[in-house]
């Protein structure tokens, strides 16, 4: 497919949008407030040429050693997105996901939420269709339940959890 033709099917893609062949998908670190955790979901151009990337990523957990999803994905806050560029050789973006902090031991603070441990989170980059998998012993979700993760914008550097 062509880039123009890329561009025609989702206009909210930037025209230089990173490949995701030269993306890396890691999570920083993990600070607390009040009952939600914020994680910033690090991007890191591995590519040769700067890049850009619009809007939020989609977030899941999965599990079951098998890559199933695990209750419902994030909810995209897709205001102030904006073209942000990523430099050639290691330019980085993030975008912050707020997890409601709860545990299977404790039980849930939100109505009809199961909680189940996963394996880990699957991220697709903003306008992406290729998932990345970032194993993480710790991912809850709420299975079946309610929406209980939200994840922003991309925005400029590596970090940014609140």
């Amino acid at each position: 497919m062509s880039s123009s033709a890329a561009t025609t099917a989702d206009p909210g893609r930037p025209a230089d949008q990173c490949p995701d062949a030269d993306l890396r998908v890691t999570f920083g670190a993990l600070e607390g407030a009040a009952g939600t955790g914020y994680v910033p979901i690090v991007f890191t151009n591995t590519g040769a040429r700067s890049c850009a990337l619009r809007g939020a990523p989609g977030v899941s957990v999965v599990g079951n050693g098998d890559g199933t999803q695990l209750g419902k994905p994030a909810n995209r806050d897709q205001s102030g997105a904006q073209d942000v560029r990523l430099d050639a050789d290691g330019g980085q973006a993030h975008a912050t996901l707020a997890l409601v902090d709860f545990s299977p031991s404790d039980g849930s603070p939100i109505s009809g939420c199961t909680p189940k441990r996963g394996d880990g989170y699957r991220v697709y980059p903003p306008h992406s269709t290729r998932a990345f998998f970032i194993r993480n012993s710790q991912a809850l979700a709420c299975d079946p339940g309610p929406v209980f993760m939200r994840v922003e914008v991309v925005a400029s550097g590596a970090s940014g959890a609140k």
